[in-house]
């Protein structure tokens, strides 16, 4: 029996992440004792056609070709950026960073495959449908719904009254969406049309004659109303151009509107429910007096459950991707700690926050060589949408399909407690298959002709790396290599366009690394140094089982492995029905009826790769973080962070009480508490004059005062009070009394040096 089958397949997401202890001490200006700088030289090969393009040319009727970057001697360019982030990727994988670089999207179904799916026992079951209108009232700042009555306007008829325009209005397949037919055939703002409501015998889509009322004789008629389109209707072609040919008309306008409490929320989440296109002309375009057309769906409870612009819209499912993943691995939305991939490849974070990349990867360039055109190619978009690939199916058989009965949960579909996939990744393959589906052949506006560098190019490059601890120059050489010496061609990383194809499959060879001082490093040095990394990961790794055999770095290397891959089915599937679909799968007859066909695990030779994860009680997934927070050169930037995540309010919750029960249990008065931490992160910066650490010493000013003003008027300590008037007369240690002395500054500067004075008079000094 087929099986559903896609060129992707994903890295198990772990709930463990590991968060270095040095991530407080990253700096481009203070150097680890152990910090090494330096370059590393390699060669890159392609073991299958590779195509890295920068632009398109695109010319009507003609597919449109992806084409290399050249420098000015016509060499083939891979910009650096396209290398970094193909390495920051697998880094993030091999050390368990955090599932952070992925779009917050929040799907909708519409699952009309039979009568028992959830969607149409709700829309048949449980709720009624009810046409309006949406305008946002801009005195009183909110949405306003108003009812309307709707009846069905069939193209067709329609067609023949409308004589303004030149296009008609048309039902096949992808002929026009909606928003085309508005622009096209009748605007939402045109004349509001007259017409009667009448029944129509005709054949419906179940063979036996129905009858419909519709509207007919337009102009003339005792309604008013606005013509409200809709996109395409699928169906059976013998129906597209007769039953569901149609669209609608709203008429009889109710004067008040609606109160609905939540509107708000439901307006947002209809535009976000919908394609942009159609919500963007909505917003620019809608009626001039009514505002933006809308179907309500209201439960049986009279509750307003959602609205669309359909008869049956697509629903909002419960969670949207980054609500699992927070529920999935909840550091994964913390600003508070860093990953690996984050401290060296660096991080854009508000509040000062960000990092700087400590790696960085020049363009790789080829000699001038031959690259001819592909023949066409679909370069498709998959969505996470497709719950039987994107989400983890607990419930599957041996077969991996998901029984929908009654006495099944049936399909993991964004609900509570479901579980996103994780990592995408396209395995590498053996061969480039360019074999365009048939349906497909005269469909050149979605086909691409890629410029394709021959098998055996070879491109050179390096990279430049700065201050990296031993164990990090360990995981960039491994994630270079793969965790494979010199030499070695087992693993190959996946780059460029055409990666679902089996384009792109590249290795890194010929390494060779010299750091600061120019010592060249052997091959056997080179493995050194990925050992350090290996053992650092074994060291951390929770489960006895060990990194090495966990999941995710069994998944992630037998993905690289051409030969383990060389007869999976690793292509895309039909989107429509297929005639046998014992033969071939496609995505309708993967979600149709009530076995649904979910995505296998994966093999790697004859094991099929466990995808599940139990942690020990006993594992901390805070316990990285609450260091950072409290520790560090970092400390005062996460204090002054106001948290935005729920784990970061949590943590630093945490964190604050922490530090009030060590100030408790501590012998020492809070203010010489106070000025010791003070004092140390002063000593961190004394004498630099870099920004960072001009920030980290105005940052200290607040504490300095408040210690100024305690010593002068309540507590009684000559000693602290000596150590604190040398700081304040110390300019490249302490910026209290460093301000320039401007007509700005001056009333700042002259209070200032009177506390000072206050102090002096105070002690005698």
């Amino acid at each position: 029996m087929a099986q559903v089958h896609a060129p992707y397949h994903f890295v198990p997401l772990s709930k463990w992440n590991y968060l270095p202890d040095w991530a407080h001490l990253v700096s481009h200006d203070v150097p680890f004792k152990d910090g090494l700088s330096g370059t590393i030289e390699y060669t890159l090969v392609n073991d299958t056609p590779l195509c890295v393009g920068q632009h398109i040319d695109r010319q009507d009727g003609k597919p449109a070709e992806v084409k290399w970057a050249r420098d000015p001697n016509g060499r083939l360019l891979i910009a650096g950026s396209s290398l970094k982030g193909m390495l920051r990727n697998v880094l993030e994988i091999a050390s368990f960073g955090k599932f952070a670089a992925v779009d917050d999207k929040h799907f909708s179904y519409r699952d009309i495959s039979n009568s028992k799916t959830d969607y149409a026992k709700f829309i048949n079951e449980a709720s009624t449908t009810q046409a309006g209108w949406i305008r946002y009232n801009r005195e009183a700042q909110q949405w306003e719904l108003r009812h309307c009555e709707h009846t069905i306007l069939f193209h067709d008829e329609f067609n023949q009254f409308n004589d303004a325009y030149d296009t008609d209005l048309i039902n096949k397949s992808h002929g026009q969406s909606a928003q085309e037919k508005y622009a096209q055939c009748y605007p939402l703002s045109g004349e509001a049309v007259s017409f009667d409501i009448e029944a129509k015998r005709m054949e419906g889509t179940k063979g036996k004659e129905v009858s419909i009322a519709r509207a007919c004789r337009f102009g003339q008629g005792k309604h008013t109303g606005v013509p409200v389109f809709s996109s395409f209707r699928p169906g059976k072609k013998k129906y597209t151009s007769t039953r569901l040919n149609f669209s609608y008309m709203f008429y009889d306008m109710q004067d008040e509107s609606k109160p609905v409490t939540h509107l708000d929320t439901l307006v947002e989440k209809l535009f976000n429910n919908h394609p942009s296109a159609l919500v963007e002309y909505f917003q620019q375009q809608p009626h001039p007096e009514y505002g933006i057309p809308v179907f309500a769906i209201i439960d049986k409870q009279g509750r307003y459950h959602s609205l669309g612009f359909a008869k049956m819209p697509r629903i909002l499912y419960d969670n949207s991707i980054h609500q699992l993943r927070q529920a999935q691995q909840p550091l994964s939305d913390t600003q508070y700690g860093f990953d690996l991939a984050e401290l060296m490849f660096g991080t854009l974070r508000d509040n000062g926050l960000s990092l700087k990349s400590r790696v960085y990867f020049a363009d790789a360039t080829a000699a001038p060589t031959h690259t001819p055109l592909s023949r066409p190619v679909i370069l498709s978009s998959p969505k996470a949408s497709y719950v039987g690939s994107y989400l983890e199916q607990p419930k599957r058989d041996a077969n991996f399909e998901v029984h929908t009965n009654e006495q099944s949960e049936g399909l993991a579909k964004y609900k509570h407690k479901d579980k996103l996939k994780g990592w995408k990744r396209y395995p590498v393959q053996a061969g480039f298959n360019d074999a365009l589906p048939a349906k497909l052949a005269d469909k050149t506006k979605q086909q691409s002709c890629l410029e394709m560098a021959p098998r055996g190019t070879q491109f050179k490059g390096h990279l430049v790396f700065h201050n990296l601890r031993p164990e990090e120059l360990g995981a960039l050489l491994w994630a270079l290599q793969l965790g494979e010496g010199e030499g070695s061609t087992r693993y190959c990383h996946s780059l460029g366009h055409g990666r679902p194809l089996g384009a792109g499959a590249v290795r890194f060879e010929q390494l060779s690394i010299d750091l600061r001082y120019g010592q060249a490093s052997s091959a056997h040095d080179l493995m050194g140094y990925s050992a350090l990394f290996e053992q650092l990961m074994h060291a951390q790794y929770p489960l006895p089982s060990g990194w090495r055999q966990s999941a995710q770095i069994r998944h992630l290397l037998s993905f690289a492995d051409i030969e383990n891959n060389r007869d999976k089915a690793l292509r895309y599937m039909p989107l429509e029905k297929t005639d046998n679909p014992e033969e071939e799968m496609s995505y309708s007859d993967s979600m149709s009826g009530n076995v649904k066909q979910v995505l296998p695990d994966w093999h790697d030779g004859e094991d099929l790769l466990a995808r599940e994860e139990t942690l020990p009680p006993t594992v901390s997934l805070e316990k990285p973080i609450m260091a950072q927070v409290l520790t560090g050169r970092l400390v005062n930037l996460f204090h002054g962070t106001e948290a935005t995540s729920a784990i970061d309010k949590k943590l630093y919750l945490k964190a604050t009480a922490a530090q009030a029960e060590a100030q408790q249990s501590s012998d020492e008065p809070d203010y010489v508490r106070r000025f010791e931490q003070m004092q140390a992160s002063l000593e961190a910066v004394k004498g630099k004059s870099d920004s960072v650490s001009l920030d980290i010493r105005r940052a200290q000013n607040a504490e300095f005062e408040a210690l100024l003003t305690e010593l002068t008027e309540s507590v009684q300590d000559k000693p602290v009070a000596t150590q604190l008037l040398a700081m304040a007369n110390q300019h490249d240690y302490c910026a209290y009394l460093a301000l320039k002395s401007n007509s700005k500054n001056r009333p700042k500067l002259d209070a200032r040096k009177r506390k000072v004075a206050a102090l002096k008079e105070r002690y005698g000094l």
